[in-house]
C-alpha cells in the first residue's frame, strides 16, 4: 500500500490538514508501530506543525513506494477525484473545480487530462453560463469525475483503515 501518496494527496488537495495528518499518523502509532527506518516519517508526522513539514517528511517515503504497481490513478487524478469530492458536498463551484483540477494538471503532468482539458471547459462556461445547468454538461463532469472520485474515497478509506503490515514497503 502506498500510504505516505495517499496523504500527500489528501493534503493537497485540502481534505485533510494538519491536525487530521497528526490524528492519522497518532491512530497509527497506537496500534503499536515499532520506531524503523521505515516508520520514522510516521513518528515525525504525529508532531509536524506546517503543511511544508508535512511534505517534507512524505518526501522520503513517497519515493519509496512504488505509486504505480498498486494504483492505477496518478496522484493527479487521485487529487481531482477529492476536488470533485469538496464540488459534491457544495465546498466548490463547478468553476472552482475545474480551476483546481487544471492547475494541479498542469503542476503534476501525470493524469491523463492535461491542464487545457479543464481550461476548456472553463473558456466555454465564460462563453455561456447556461451551460452549467444543462444535463449534458453534468453528465461530462459526472462521466469524467467518476472514476477518480471513486479512487480517491477508496485510497481514503485505505488510509484510514490500514494495519501495522501495510507499512511495509
Amino acid at each position: 500500500m502506498t500510504l505516505a501518496n495517499y496523504l500527500y494527496a489528501l493534503i493537497y488537495s485540502g481534505t485533510y490538514n494538519i491536525k487530521c495528518c497528526e490524528e492519522w499518523a497518532n491512530k497509527v502509532l497506537e496500534k503499536g508501530v515499532e520506531f524503523n527506518t521505515f516508520t520514522e516519517w510516521i513518528f515525525d508526522l504525529a508532531f509536524s506543525k506546517s503543511e511544508k513539514e508535512i511534505y517534507d517528511i512524505l518526501s522520503e517515503p513517497m519515493q519509496r513506494e512504488d505509486y504505480y504497481r498498486y494504483n492505477n490513478h496518478s496522484l493527479t487524478e487521485i487529487i481531482q477525484g477529492y476536488y470533485y469530492n469538496s464540488y459534491i458536498l457544495g465546498m466548490f463551484s463547478l468553476q472552482e473545480l475545474l480551476q483546481l483540477s487544471g492547475e494541479v494538471a498542469d503542476a503534476g503532468q501525470d493524469g491523463f487530462s492535461d491542464c487545457e482539458y479543464f481550461f476548456d471547459w472553463l473558456n466555454e462556461i465564460e462563453k455561456n453560463p447556461e451551460l452549467t445547468t444543462s444535463i449534458e454538461f453534468q453528465a461530462l463532469i459526472i462521466k469524467h469525475y467518476l472514476p477518480l472520485w471513486e479512487a480517491a474515497l477508496t485510497h481514503k478509506k485505505c488510509l484510514e483503515n490500514c494495519t501495522i503490515s501495510d507499512l511495509k514497503f
